[in-house]
């Protein structure tokens, strides 16, 4: 009936397997980048829910609202406490460390409400970071006015301001 003509079978199979490998290399790539994890970032990103040991910072892009548990120490009781902010400056001392400077909207832990402190981290990671809240001999450090607490709260004062740091995971 029909008579294939042997020059024409030869390109006809070479442009049949052009196609296909053509299709099996597309498959590969698009395997390749549905296969990679978006969440991939390896940047570490300060945002988000940390839970330390008993205590907690949820952190948005705005605020910050550091709480601690009720606790007990030989005998004594001592309530939970919180410390809310709004997020006024993020300064990054490295990829994965710097400082959150908050004006105070809300405190029952010895910070004074309306002043300026900074909450340092470092050592951060996808899941996970430690975090401290500046003190000096007990006492909270803070300032009246952004422009000094730009000046205070730095990568030269952290070794000041912290003397214990806490771990958290997301």
């Amino acid at each position: 009936m029909f008579k294939e003509n042997s020059k024409n079978s030869l390109y006809g199979n070479a442009a049949i397997r052009a196609v296909f490998f053509t299709f099996l290399f597309s498959l590969a790539v698009i395997f390749l980048i549905t296969s990679c994890d978006s969440s991939t970032d390896s940047s570490f990103h300060i945002e988000g829910a940390w839970v330390g040991f008993g205590d907690y910072y949820n952190i948005s892009s705005t605020t910050i609202r550091h709480t601690t548990d009720e606790s007990e120490w030989d005998g004594v009781v001592y309530p939970g406490t919180e410390l809310v902010g709004a997020i006024e400056e993020s300064v990054s001392f490295t990829s994965n460390s710097g400082v959150l400077i908050i004006r105070i909207t809300s405190a029952n832990n010895g910070f004074t409400v309306g002043k300026y402190t900074g909450v340092y981290y470092k050592d951060g990671e996808k899941a996970s970071v430690r975090i401290a809240n500046p003190w000096v001999n007990f006492i909270p450090v803070e300032t009246d006015t952004l422009a000094l607490a730009r000046s205070l709260f730095t990568v030269d004062n952290v070794n000041t301001h912290v003397s214990m740091w806490g771990s958290y995971t997301k």
